[in-house]
């Protein structure tokens, strides 16, 4: 079996992380090889979005890589490419080598020593799934701290659409979140199955855009997880498999008040927005109950007025990608059995 672990480093910001979670991917990588029956052929990928003055990651990628001695493909972009495009060349990569598993992960992740295996067995017991989506809790980064606070649990979906971090911020218990079907993963941690995924990606001559490319980062996992449930595949919550992650913006629905009045992290959340525009758009014509449309409008009728006065930038920006949005194949209007799908997972939120 070929295994590809994937992940984007960018300069400082990913830089500090890597002492911590590179061993911790290591180790992971070590218990799988000794402790599963089967033979695994794994491969480290990875985009450093780094600019060209910033050789930090790259170099000490290259380094620990082949210490380690793992099979590894690093790209030097030399320029932020995003989120997206730099997965997405991950991605074909892995596609065209014969991969059968992708791992995505976050560099600013550490991994329990079982992480691999636990994910690997569930591979075998749920056959049929396209994403495996593990427990993340959250790690205190500047103390060193695992903690038991979920930071995500999959994603959760609302009667409005509104998309979230199952369970983030509570503790976790697993008679609250056990292992089942979820509506969507994070592209922090997530097991993809190539043989399933590939007939989702958008087609550009001989390439494939798993990911939508128009959304730079933020929202583009939920995204690709609507076009999952819409077409009938299967995204697993696998609570066993466990991972720490220290996250930078919080999606908290508890904190929803808080995005009309803070000013920080004021170009992330404008991404986040524009991208919630672009699923919002995409789904309009979606053959939802009554109920669900009328609970979706109102969400996209205070998302336009929320965006036109506190983040015009995030509109503009949706109005300037709307052509292209258009030229990619839609969401099938007459899609009932997905629609359907989708709004069990609204119900159980």
């Amino acid at each position: 079996m070929k295994i590809a672990i994937a992940f984007i480093t960018y300069n400082q910001s990913t830089f500090q992380y890597l002492p911590f979670f590179l061993p911790s991917l290591f180790r992971s990588i070590e218990i799988l090889k000794s402790q599963a029956e089967a033979d695994f052929n794994i491969s480290v990928l990875a985009v450093d979005n780094s600019d060209s003055a910033n050789r930090d990651n790259y170099n000490y990628l290259i380094s620990s890589l082949s210490e380690q001695r793992i099979d590894n493909k690093i790209w030097n972009s030399n320029e932020n490419l995003g989120f997206s495009k730099a997965y997405n060349i991950m991605l074909n990569f892995a596609i065209e080598n014969d991969f059968d598993y992708f791992l995505m992960l976050n560099p600013d992740v550490l991994l329990k020593d079982d992480f691999l295996l636990e994910l690997i067995d569930s591979s075998k017991k749920y056959l049929d799934f396209s994403v495996l989506a593990p427990r993340i809790l959250y790690w205190d980064f500047v103390n060193n701290k695992k903690t038991d606070l979920i930071d995500s649990c999959g994603i959760g979906i609302t009667k409005s659409n509104f998309f979230f971090d199952r369970g983030q911020g509570s503790k976790f218990e697993e008679k609250d979140y056990p292992a089942g079907e979820v509506f969507g993963f994070t592209g922090a941690g997530a097991l993809l199955n190539l043989k399933k995924l590939s007939l989702l990606a958008y087609q550009k001559n001989n390439y494939l855009e798993f990911f939508d490319e128009e959304m730079f980062m933020y929202k583009e996992d939920v995204e690709f997880s609507y076009r999952l449930q819409l077409a009938g595949l299967k995204i697993f919550f696998i609570p066993q498999a466990i991972m720490y992650h220290h996250r930078s913006l919080s999606s908290r629905r508890n904190k929803i008040l808080s995005l009309f009045f803070r000013k920080e992290d004021y170009k992330s959340r404008s991404r986040s927005l524009q991208n919630q525009l672009l699923i919002m758009y995409r789904i309009r014509k979606l053959p939802f109950s009554s109920k669900i449309r009328l609970f979706t409008a109102g969400r996209l009728f205070l998302l336009f007025m929320y965006s036109l006065f506190f983040r015009r930038r995030a509109l503009f920006n949706f109005i300037k990608i709307k052509k292209q949005i258009e030229i990619k194949p839609p969401y099938l209007k007459d899609n009932i059995e997905g629609a359907l799908r989708i709004e069990k997972f609204m119900n159980t939120s």
